[in-house]
């Protein structure tokens, strides 16, 4: 991937021990982060599928994204041509998303999304499906990496992402999440925002202004200690201040 050291069956055993170790979704994050950047992927999102009707940004668990560009996913409606989402929807195993995009018109939407994705340092993508019982339960993606991963890489990257949402699922479950109380007013936003409404939606559905909204999500990205609205819905889900 870059010139650090392969991620071989032993570093896989390594990173899988300090996954364990997690106590809280920080400490995971913070770990996880840590242990793709030594073999050069700077970009992670943990999402679950969204059933019919279901906001992707409700499903995401935990992400580190470039700045601004989970803001132009979900405003510009790019869940609707995301081809990684698609191929992780219908593949039962992992893929590159190089692959994808060799498979797309340099002329559709798709094509379009890709591009702008590596224009925001999205590079040579990897996406892993994670099956449970019930057939496809989520997906796992790392980008921001600087080459495609040997197939040996694959794999044990494989391993140690499907280890790792099986523990980010335990702490999510396992561990009461504190966060500071919201008023009735940002927890509605926050609801409807989760629904995958935009905030001129939000505005009109409760007869506010536009920028009352956005000075609500302002407050509300404070009180929660995130850095956008994504994450504070993802965080709002998790700590039951909204259902899901």
């Amino acid at each position: 991937m870059t010139d650090s050291p392969p991620f071989s069956f032993d570093k896989a055993s390594e990173a899988l021990g300090q996954i364990k170790a997690a106590r809280s979704l920080k400490d995971f994050e913070d770990v996880f982060l840590k242990i793709i950047g030594e073999i050069g992927y700077r970009y992670f999102v943990f999402g679950g599928i969204p059933e019919d009707g279901k906001n992707l940004g409700a499903c995401i668990v935990s992400m580190h994204m470039p700045q601004g560009w989970d803001k132009l996913y979900f405003d510009l409606g790019f869940v609707d041509v995301d081809p990684v989402l698609k191929r992780c929807v219908a593949s039962p195993d992992p893929f590159l998303w190089a692959d994808v995009v060799a498979g797309l018109s340099v002329n559709s939407p798709e094509y379009a999304f890709m591009r702008k994705a590596e224009e925001h340092g999205l590079t040579h993508g990897v996406c892993f499906p994670v099956h449970g019982v019930n057939g496809l339960e989520a997906g796992v993606s790392l980008s921001g990496g600087a080459k495609a991963p040997s197939t040996t890489e694959m794999r044990n990257l494989h391993l140690f992402c499907l280890y790792a949402f099986n523990k980010l699922k335990s702490i999510a479950k396992g561990s009461a999440i504190s966060v500071p109380a919201l008023t009735k007013r940002e927890r509605e936003i926050l609801l409807w925002s989760a629904f995958g409404k935009t905030n001129r939606q939000v505005a009109e559905i409760l007869f506010l202004s536009e920028k009352t909204v956005a000075t609500h999500f302002k407050k509300i990205i404070k009180k929660l200690s995130v850095q956008n609205k994504a994450e504070a819905i993802a965080l709002a889900l998790r700590a039951g201040l909204i259902p899901g």
